[in-house]
């Protein structure tokens, strides 16, 4: 262990996990950003902070934000998750604002001027569904006046115990309510990209916050451990009361990522090159083929065709950030459906195959068969 690292343990560098989940964003992040904002957001700790997009869609959040809204409902946490539905969702952090028609009026406001100078229709469609959240109130009295921008406050209402910040939103560009930053001026980079920090506005929500382990956690999942223990362990760990707080722990991921996408990647990267190179010979070498397998060319081209494109829309699938759990049920689907019809044409002889040929059929439709029951593994682990 290196003295940089003994000496940020020592201050509670558990508040800075080795390297921040980032999330796709629009517009898109330029990478050359990121050391520079993982490192402010690093350094709120223990102090929530996060990065927000034109659309306020979460970019990237720091490990006490992520503590913060780790027990929200699982479907607002999906990337890409938007961080004013899991702020004023009845399933989100809506139940333990302590003033949520105050909140609620300086979200509106925020979205409807962004709306009014940038014209982005989504914008249009996160007002309309923020209105249609009915207003889950611990007690308040009714619609109140926005506070003034830029310094907001609000208050989080947990185990019995308030927790007041002020909300500061510093845009690279000019998102409303913010205070603009000199960063990535003359360039569209870094517009609508906002740094969105909730600092204590009361010494006792600081000295809450620098607690060891969180105190304030107490029984209460809405701030259980970034770091997933073993579901059975869990349960035993809930039913004693001895869930604590790691905040050694790196960042965990908002949702459906929780297992390692490794292996998914892995099987679908094979799959698209195994299946690229079978549709290539296909198309490349249909007149040699044709006495070799007993399979005729006007079989092979249509075959190589498809192939050769799925392949190619695999790659599309494996390269994005966050692999679609649809888009992989759907590779999964046709591969355990092109095994099954390989090996029931190598049965009939629909193709009218010699023994190679045959055989070949087979061949594919085992190792086919087989790469689905790897993806769906894979699958699984997410």
């Amino acid at each position: 262990m290196t003295a940089r690292r003994r000496t940020d343990e020592e201050k509670g560098g558990a508040h800075a996990p080795a390297g921040l989940r980032w999330y796709r964003s629009d517009p898109p992040l330029p990478r050359s950003a990121r050391p520079a904002l993982e490192k402010i957001l690093i350094g709120h700790e223990p102090f929530p902070a996060l990065i927000t997009d034109s659309c306020w869609n979460i970019v990237a959040l720091n490990h006490t934000m992520q503590l913060l809204i780790d027990d929200v409902a699982a479907h607002l946490r999906k990337p890409p998750a938007n961080f004013l539905r899991i702020v004023l969702h009845p399933e989100g952090l809506a139940p333990y604002l302590s003033d949520p028609w105050r909140v609620r009026g300086n979200i509106l406001r925020s979205v409807r001027q962004w709306h009014a100078m940038t014209g982005d229709r989504r914008l249009g469609r996160l007002e309309a569904d923020l209105l249609a959240y009915p207003v889950v109130s611990l007690g308040g009295e009714g619609p109140a006046e926005a506070a003034p921008f830029p310094c907001v406050p609000i208050g989080l209402w947990r185990d019995g115990q308030l927790l007041n910040f002020f909300h500061v939103v510093t845009s690279f560009g000019h998102r409303p309510g913010s205070v603009s930053s000199r960063i990535g001026a003359g360039s569209n980079a870094l517009d609508g990209i906002a740094l969105e920090s909730f600092l204590p506005a009361d010494a006792e929500t600081r000295a809450v916050l620098d607690s060891p382990g969180h105190a304030w956690a107490g029984t209460s999942r809405l701030f259980a451990s970034a770091q997933r223990t073993p579901r059975s362990t869990a349960r035993a760990q809930r039913k004693e009361g001895t869930m604590t707080t790691a905040r050694t722990a790196g960042t965990a991921p908002l949702v459906g990522t929780e297992g390692n996408d490794r292996l998914l990647r892995l099987a679908l990267v094979a799959d698209a090159i195994l299946t690229g190179v079978n549709g290539i010979g296909y198309l490349a070498l249909a007149t040699v083929l044709d006495s070799v397998l007993g399979v005729e060319r006007a079989v092979q081209y249509p075959i190589g065709v498809f192939l050769t494109v799925y392949a190619l829309w695999v790659f599309f699938v494996v390269r994005q950030e966050h692999i679609k759990r649809a888009a992989a049920l759907v590779v999964i689907t046709l591969n355990a459906l092109w095994a099954v019809l390989s090996i029931v044409a190598a049965a009939t002889d629909a193709l009218g195959a010699t023994g190679v040929g045959t055989g070949w059929v087979v061949l594919q439709g085992l190792v086919v068969g087989a790469m689905a029951a790897l993806q769906y593994v894979g699958l699984r682990r997410l």
